[in-house]
């Protein structure tokens, strides 16, 4: 939508002061008044120091770390071999080694078609989730990974 990017921006300046759930929540209950005058007032309501938010909007820091992050996943649609993507969606990324015997429940159970697994360029292993599934299918990737 047309303030994903400057939310996001404002998400991570808040974050920067420690309040990105809380500033998360306001965004996600108020998505009808997304703007930039909304980020500033929300930011004071949390008691943000309103310098540090403020520099950090005008600043290009949030920004770039948003296009970084993009750009990452990007880079992993063609890794994952995704034909479409369901909302929501979640992407793991384990920065071990994971043989595939390791999902082989996921991938013969009746969620298979909605997990992707694969190996970057760096041996990482990406899980990627589309849809939304139950508890289970999330607890039974993440047991997997510790």
């Amino acid at each position: 939508h047309q303030n994903a990017q400057s939310a996001a921006e404002a998400s991570l300046c808040a974050a920067e002061q420690g309040k990105f759930w809380e500033y998360h929540d306001l965004l996600f209950n108020n998505q009808g008044l997304l703007g930039e005058e909304n980020y500033k007032k929300w930011a004071q309501d949390l008691g943000l120091d309103m310098d540090k938010f403020n520099s950090c909007i005008g600043s290009s820091k949030a920004k770039t770390q948003i296009d970084k992050d993009t750009k990452e996943i990007t880079d992993l649609v063609p890794v994952l071999q995704l034909n479409g993507v369901g909302t929501p969606s979640f992407l793991i990324i384990a920065n071990k080694e994971y043989s595939e015997s390791t999902f082989s429940e996921i991938a013969s159970s009746s969620y298979a078609r909605n997990v992707k697994v694969a190996k970057d360029k760096d041996g990482n292993t990406i899980i990627f989730i589309s849809g939304a599934l139950p508890f289970d299918a999330f607890d039974t990737i993440l047991k997997r990974l510790t």
